[in-house]
């Protein structure tokens, strides 16, 4: 095995360190989404601003608190940047078809 099969294989165990985050962000997302109060969930900037807050708060958590852990440059700050947006679309809609039906 070359040293290109060695880094695809840690990119997809990386991916796959990244799948139980990417649940935990779609549930938080659900979750918040689901206890915003009516007059405001149609709205919108601010109810998707809401529902995201709480998952964007527990992502910028670990870099503020263990700042010598990530490095900008690698798959390990990147990945888990990748996750929110992802969580947070998959959540709202997810929210959505359940709040209509």
């Amino acid at each position: 095995m070359g040293p290109e099969a060695h880094a695809s294989r840690r990119c997809a165990a990386l991916a796959l360190v990244h799948l139980p985050n990417l649940v935990c962000v779609v549930l938080a997302t659900w979750a918040a989404a689901r206890v915003h109060p009516e007059p405001w969930r149609e709205m919108p900037v601010r109810h998707p601003a809401a529902a995201c807050a709480a998952p964007a708060a527990a992502q910028m958590l670990l870099p503020a608190l263990r700042p010598g852990v990530l490095d900008p440059a690698g798959p390990a700050l990147w990945m888990p940047t990748g996750v929110l947006p992802a969580g947070c679309a998959v959540g709202l809609l997810l929210d959505r078809l359940v709040w209509t039906s």
